[in-house]
């Protein structure tokens, strides 16, 4: 029921993003104000909608498994309770679609976390908070991206937007760790300096990959 409202959403939201890149190359301030309020709000809406068909699938689920009332009460409120992490991580992501926009790089959605920019080029967006000090894990589909761009997000201060070209990813690919069809990407703080930590191989230094958006699609 939900599926021809989201689509219409995603659209706006493609669209949003293309007008963005549009008034940032004219300088055009009141109009990349309005246009980054819109699009905040459109991907919170997506992200509430992922949610509450999640929601619904579980309960269903476990209605038709004749789970009792109580368990589905309870699975009810743990799916419920994992939204403002999302919308967290779906907040983080649409900061920095909006930066991409700005530096010229628009990408369009393609699936789950995985978009593509203008020339086709596939480019994995990652999320991940600071549960341990100067520590972040993030996951992308093996076989999904070309680039990738790593949030890591601090306790406190701004999010550190690691892109990784294809050229750095290509390099590496074969050496990941891998988990559950998804490649795992080990990213540290070490004395003032960002890593990627390859197994097998030397942790890399990434600091010149911080804030290379443009980058990504070379």
């Amino acid at each position: 029921m939900t599926t021809p409202l989201k689509e219409q959403l995603s659209a706006r939201q493609t669209d949003l993003i293309t007008k963005i890149s549009s008034a940032a190359r004219v300088a055009d301030t009141h109009s990349l104000l309005a246009l980054n309020d819109e699009l905040r709000q459109t991907v919170s809406l997506l992200a509430r909608i992922d949610d509450i068909d999640a929601e619904a699938r579980a309960i269903l689920d476990f209605a038709s498994a004749g789970t009792n009332e109580s368990t589905r009460l309870a699975t009810r409120v743990t799916v419920a309770d994992k939204v403002p992490g999302r919308a967290h991580g779906v907040q983080i992501r649409s900061g920095f679609l909006e930066r991409a926009a700005k530096a010229g790089l628009v990408l369009r959605h393609q699936r789950g976390a995985i978009y593509s920019s203008q020339s086709g080029r596939r480019i994995g967006i990652a999320v991940a908070t600071e549960r341990n000090p100067n520590r972040w894990f993030l996951g992308l589909g093996e076989d999904d991206f070309d680039a990738a761009v790593l949030l890591c997000a601090p306790e406190s201060g701004k999010v550190i937007d690691l892109c990784l070209p294809q050229s750095f990813i290509a390099q590496h690919k074969h050496y990941f760790s891998r988990s559950g069809g998804q490649i795992k990407f080990n990213v540290a703080r070490r004395e003032g300096h960002m890593v990627v930590k390859v197994p097998t191989q030397p942790a890399e230094q990434v600091d010149h990959f911080i804030g290379a958006i443009v980058g990504l699609d070379r």
